[in-house]
């Protein structure tokens, strides 16, 4: 007997739908696949309803008007469909379920005379659990199937505490854990070239600090360890040290380096009382100052060791054979390798009639040193030179700019900035931005940037302005004004920002989907927060396809996944007691869509 929670076609009956062909749907991290292909779906419109719209599609072509359906939540679990030509989902009753061909038949029959003398057998693999049917005390094989289930971790969609940037969703596929701040503000937190998220975590009522990489699907730390301290005063950094990759991070004890493969821990002691000036975190090791004139880096075998610093000079960066990289205003330039002398200067190449100014920033590929007008110009105007690492050839010259406090550039990917100006550190290229705005962040080439009331705008790098949100002091209501979500950078195309819902309150981070963009819908989060039971629902009987009856209609927004126009209302928390049976998100969207349709 078959169960229907859609309107079934006119005449349609499931049972009567050929056991082939089979087509498979499968969710997990955030979309959903048809015959292992991601669907494309229309503004508006969920992953799941675009693959049954698909199904839909094949079925009207098939002689019984439906297709069978195997879907495959994230979880593993399978569940069986019929879909008809109009998007209904209809569930298949256990009898009709997992058809079982000739040669099948054959297998099973040899199956049961290998487990007719109670042999047992038990197969183990990494992150599923395999269940194998034992044979009955008579000697036949227990009609029970074997059944594979693949555990992973879900993400669960949360409301932001605070004002969204412009362009993205309000609702955030998860949230994380308490993340610390470094000198009790900006979040402790770090994106590499992979895309992996890496944080610091610890609370403002937490005296401990830990290196955690964060899991760009769900948010939780695929791996925390921690480090000594209490207080973050730098980092995390991903750095290469020793040969060894790792996560630096400053607290006022100690410099640690966690090494992201085997977790280990290495630290430094730096001086009593000392501030973020006398650390300075690099791609290449800690530098930690521990005098005017002496400053310590991480050799080749791990050790810490002294380096000399010439007078009125700034170590900026470790080198390979364990030397450091001292630079003065000038545009001198030591490679020191004792701690009693730095050696001989060199001079980095200066522009014509133009005089050193300080360095603004180094990386591994570029050191960046600002250039005054010579004599009595009267400008406050520089130009900044980018120079190769290690070799400090000149690469490329900016167009006059203001003047920069190398204590107040900010360094991300490939730029740099300080106030409204930013410099591209490949080429040179400025951006201005309008005055009275700071920058925040820049990645994958937008720039956001916070005007002193707080309003929070995004712009290209031309500098044109995209999009203005509204102040916190407009969004809050009465006395209590709105926190405003901080950009940190973007993970798979999701924009990644923290946030906090009262100034005082520990800072997490969240990833937001696009507020609208066709990106593909998280299924997941609805089974996420289900809990475990013997009984599941499958993802497509949530879901029913829009375009069959009404094109560019969506499903009701209580079926939305957040990357679908999520609604702005806090999915509320599952509660065991209420669902004693994880459901299926397509089933749940089917009867959503029913009620819209009806109403």
């Amino acid at each position: 007997m078959t169960r229907s929670e859609t309107a079934p076609a006119s005449g349609f009956d499931p049972a009567a739908v050929p056991v082939y062909p089979v087509m498979r749907l499968e969710t997990g991290e955030g979309r959903v696949t048809v015959n292992g292909q991601p669907v494309t779906t229309r503004p508006g419109q969920s992953a799941m309803e675009a693959a049954i719209g698909l199904v839909a599609a094949r079925a009207a072509t098939a002689n019984a008007r439906g297709v069978r359906v195997l879907v495959v939540d994230e979880a593993g679990h399978e569940f069986w469909h019929v879909i008809d030509a109009e998007g209904g989902v209809h569930d298949l009753a256990e009898e009709q379920q997992r058809p079982v061909s000739t040669s099948r038949r054959r297998q099973q029959r040899l199956g049961a005379v290998l487990l007719a003398g109670g042999l047992v057998l038990v197969i183990a693999l990494v992150g599923t659990v395999v269940l194998v049917a034992r044979g009955t005390a008579g000697g036949h094989a227990a009609t029970k199937p074997t059944h594979t289930v693949t555990v992973k971790p879900s993400p669960t969609a949360t409301q932001l505490p605070a004002l969204s940037v412009p362009g993205w969703s309000s609702v955030a596929l998860w949230g994380s854990p308490p993340v610390a701040s470094v000198d009790s503000q900006a979040p402790a937190v770090a994106l590499d070239s992979s895309g992996a998220v890496f944080a610091l975590l610890g609370s403002s009522s937490s005296s401990s600090v830990a290196v955690a990489q964060l899991s760009a699907s769900t948010g939780k730390p695929a791996w925390s360890t921690k480090i000594p301290g209490e207080e973050v005063l730098a980092g995390p950094v991903v750095a290469t040290v020793a040969g060894r990759r790792v996560v630096l991070a400053a607290t006022d004890s100690k410099v640690s380096a966690v090494d992201v493969s085997s977790h280990s821990v290495s630290s430094w002691a730096i001086p009593d009382g000392a501030d973020t000036s006398a650390v300075r975190l690099t791609a290449a090791g800690p530098v930690i100052a521990k005098s005017s004139t002496t400053a310590s880096v991480v050799d080749a075998k791990g050790q810490l060791v002294d380096r000399s610093v010439p007078a009125g000079a700034t170590t900026w960066w470790p080198l390979k054979d364990g030397k450091a990289l001292t630079v003065d205003a000038s545009g001198r330039f030591w490679r020191s390798a004792s701690a009693r002398v730095a050696g001989k200067p060199g001079k980095l190449r200066a522009p014509k009639k133009r005089v050193g100014a300080g360095t603004v920033a180094v990386t591994g590929r570029v050191l960046v040193q600002q250039w005054a007008a010579g004599g009595d110009s009267g400008s406050d105007e520089v130009v900044l030179v980018g120079y190769s690492m290690p070799g400090l050839k000149p690469l490329w010259t900016s167009k006059p700019v203001a003047a920069a406090d190398s204590s107040e550039t900010h360094l991300f990917g490939d730029w740099l900035w300080t106030g409204s100006q930013l410099v591209n550190t490949r080429d040179g290229h400025v951006v201005h931005l309008p005055e009275g705005v700071t920058v925040v962040a820049v990645d994958h080439g937008t720039i956001w940037a916070a005007s002193d009331e707080g309003a929070l705008s995004t712009y290209d790098t031309a500098g044109h302005r995209r999009q203005t949100a509204a102040t916190p002091a407009d969004a809050g209501s009465g006395t209590t004004q709105a926190q405003q979500a901080t950009p940190v950078g973007v993970v798979d195309g999701r924009l990644l920002v923290a946030a906090a819902a009262d100034s005082g309150d520990s800072q997490r981070l969240f990833l937001l989907p696009s507020d609208g963009s066709a990106a593909p819908s998280s299924s997941a989060t609805s089974s996420s927060s289900a809990p475990s039971s013997t009984t599941n629902k499958s993802p497509a009987s949530s879901t029913r396809a829009s375009s069959a009856k009404k094109p560019g209609k969506a499903a009701s927004s209580k079926a939305k996944a957040p990357h679908s126009k999520p609604s702005r209302t806090r999915r509320p928390a599952t509660s065991p007691a209420k669902h004693a049976a994880s459901k299926s998100p397509a089933r749940s969207t089917a009867k959503a869509t029913s009620k819209k349709a009806s109403s």
